[in-house]
């Protein structure tokens, strides 16, 4: 049996790279909802659930200030985060 021919050394197909961590959309959604000022629920890994608009966020955290000064304005950490979405 004849094998069959194997590329030069040099045209190897290369590896695939892996996606990357980010892609930046999430800086961008949080953007729109702080400029909006859109409603939002952040539920918690725990369960509780917090209501408020986006008022600050960065790679860590986001700053959710409650609705008419009815309870504090909060700083959640966003790997204690189960999900955020508009209301």
């Amino acid at each position: 049996m004849q094998q069959p021919p194997q590329p030069p050394e040099g045209d190897r197909p290369q590896r695939r790279m892996p996606p990357p961590d980010s892609t930046g959309q999430e800086a961008e959604y949080l953007a729109r909802l702080r400029e909006q000022r859109i409603p939002v629920a952040v539920e918690m890994l725990d369960g509780r659930v917090f209501r408020g608009v986006v008022a600050y966020y960065d790679r860590d955290m986001i700053k959710v200030n409650t609705p008419d000064g009815g309870g504090p304005n909060l700083f959640i950490r966003k790997k204690h985060v189960r999900s955020l979405h508009e209301e």
